[in-house]
């Protein structure tokens, strides 16, 4: 009887290291060469980069927030976020790449020509074959881009803030700011998922899609245990609405700032796109402006159900 009973633990511990390791595969990034600390001459290399390709003034300008996603031999792969000050509302992230020639740097951001070519050069330790896909996919053409709202289909959310820049009045306006429901955040497209800027138990949460587009969402906290660059499915949790701050900028009230751009890095006006069912429209200022659908308007501070995101013909809703 003893003997069955030890081999029935061992049969039960032998289950549950099995289904620990198939559920910590599930969030595994395709690639394994993971870094926790810099490579000589890296961190001064991006910086210059980030401050040159953004016009910045160095001495007025506060050092990047570098995170290191993955290095290997001569390559490096990771994040670059500029912090703000509090009249803006968020800041805005670059992914880079980087290779190494002697004891020199060359580093290129997200949005430039040179990333592009990098990334496909790159070993896919450092950068997998469907992160080059999805670095590289062509933009969707049109009023509908294919994405939902980013919460529970068929929920309701307030639009707190109408079509915005990162900095409120910037231009492009590429933002929306949302709140309410159950506060849990969800991707509005499938995607590969990154967090930059990780300070303060929160970060920027960017998702680099498969039609030319990434979304990203700050203000965030309970954001989602995932490793960079992990596929992930649409309506997967990313988190929870917030106040926070870790790369600076301001939050009055709980809510997720959302932001459009191409895979090119440039922002994206969200004026005449459909997320969700509702095509978004600029008023005459930052933070109005309002959603319609099938004749029926939203203004800001309205409730918007989430249609999904090949909806375009259901009644709308206003409640």
């Amino acid at each position: 009887m003893e003997f069955n009973k030890r081999r029935s633990t061992r049969r039960l511990t032998r289950s549950i290291i099995l289904t620990l390791t198939i559920a910590m595969a599930m969030f595994l990034p395709l690639t394994t060469a993971q870094v926790t600390a810099a490579p000589p001459g890296l961190d001064e290399a991006v910086t210059a980069t980030v401050l040159e390709q953004k016009k910045s003034d160095r001495a007025r300008t506060p050092a990047p927030v570098i995170d290191h996603m993955r290095e290997q031999g001569n390559w490096a792969f990771g994040a670059a976020t500029i912090p703000v000050g509090n009249a803006d509302e968020a800041p805005i992230s670059s992914l880079y790449v980087a290779e190494r020639s002697g004891d020199k740097w060359k580093v290129a951001l997200e949005g430039t020509a040179e990333f592009g070519s990098m990334v496909q050069r790159a070993p896919e330790s450092v950068v997998s074959s469907g992160e080059k896909r999805a670095f590289t996919a062509p933009q969707t053409r049109g009023i509908n881009i294919g994405m939902a709202l980013p919460w529970r289909q068929g929920d309701s959310w307030y639009m707190g803030g109408g079509p915005h820049g990162y900095s409120g009045n910037s231009r492009p306006f590429n933002s929306i700011d949302f709140n309410g429901g159950d506060g849990r955040v969800l991707a509005p497209r499938a995607g590969r998922v990154y967090k930059t800027c990780v300070r303060a138990n929160s970060a920027e949460v960017k998702l680099v899609h498969d039609n030319g587009y990434t979304t990203t969402y700050y203000h965030m906290t309970n954001l989602i245990n995932a490793q960079d660059g992990t596929q992930i499915a649409a309506g997967t949790y990313l988190g929870r609405i917030g106040t926070q701050l870790p790369c600076g900028g301001s939050a009055s009230g709980a809510h997720v700032h959302m932001s459009l751009y191409n895979t090119n890095g440039g922002a994206v006006a969200v004026n005449g796109k459909t997320l969700g069912g509702w095509t978004f429209y600029e008023g005459s200022r930052a933070y109005a402006g309002y959603a319609e659908r099938n004749g029926v308007r939203v203004n800001t501070g309205g409730r918007l159900t989430n249609y999904g995101a090949d909806a375009s013909s259901a009644a709308g809703s206003v409640r």
